[in-house]
């Protein structure tokens, strides 16, 4: 594996844990408040928050990579552009996943449970984050236990926060 691909490989690591922690949180967000309407709201939210935080992930990637190359001077503007963009479409791609439930529970499934669909976010982003793990471990040449463990760890700890938050809020506020 070249250099460049491992960077690349890196890049998407990067937008697939960031875009799947920060998707993730809001639904746990959601679901901990009680929101009656919490279906439609991680939805809407969901998807807001994959699109603008995707973007801004992919154009601070980009601009970190542009710095890091023109100081070394060993790179070039496609490469920091590539960055950016493998960064955004990894964000997007794997971001969105743990919205799928929301999604489908209003076409396909007829479920509008929040705690069911939330359980089953909840393994999706597990899944994600255990995928990612292991990209994550080829590209660094970790061990894949560790990684998948520090990647679950750290995922866990942001939806843990992200509940714990909003249901905190939702007991406070009412």
């Amino acid at each position: 594996m070249t250099n460049k691909t491992k960077l690349y490989l890196g890049d998407f690591v990067l937008g697939a844990v960031d875009g799947t922690i920060t998707t993730f949180a809001i639904v746990a967000g959601i679901v901990g408040a009680g929101l009656e309407e919490g279906v439609i709201l991680a939805l809407i939210l969901g998807f807001a928050n994959v699109l603008a935080d995707g973007f801004s992930m992919g154009a601070s990637n980009f601009l970190k990579a542009k710095s890091d190359w023109q100081y070394s001077s060993k790179g070039t503007a496609i490469s920091a552009s590539l960055s950016g963009i493998v960064t955004f479409i990894a964000f997007i791609s794997v971001g969105s996943l743990p919205l799928l439930p929301f999604a489908f529970s209003l076409t396909v499934l007829e479920l509008t449970d929040p705690d069911t669909l939330f359980l089953i976010s909840a393994v999706i982003t597990a899944l994600c984050f255990i995928c990612t793990g292991a990209l994550r471990a080829l590209v660094a040449g970790e061990s894949y236990l560790r990684s998948i463990a520090e990647t679950l760890i750290i995922g866990g700890v942001a939806a843990f926060l992200a509940y714990a938050s909003g249901d905190l809020l939702a007991k406070v506020l009412r």
